[in-house]
């Protein structure tokens, strides 16, 4: 008979085990699913950074671009501009050609 009134707090102290193990259980999932959460967006803000470094640096390029097609404009109207005078002192000096 004295095992009898062992099992009334042995049912009580399974339950409130049982009960504790559920909250555990879901605290730790819910844990997890933030820490997933803010992995994504700590993710997210690092590929935006690289975007952005990434666009700048095209930016930066097609400036480049920009700046190495004026200085050929500029020495094409240079060549250009030599060329008249040539041609004009051709007509000058010899102009029955």
């Amino acid at each position: 008979m004295d095992w009898k009134k062992f099992i009334t707090p042995a049912v009580i102290v399974a339950i409130i085990t049982a009960l504790v193990g559920v909250i555990y259980s879901t605290m730790a999932a819910d844990l997890k699913e933030k820490a997933d959460n803010k992995t994504i967006q700590m993710y997210i803000l690092q590929q935006e950074k690289k975007d952005e470094v990434r666009q700048k640096s095209n930016e930066l390029k097609q400036q480049e671009l920009d700046i190495k097609q004026k200085e050929l404009d500029i020495q094409q109207r240079s060549l250009e501009l030599k060329q008249q005078e040539l041609d004009t002192k051709m007509r000058i000096y010899h102009p029955g050609d």
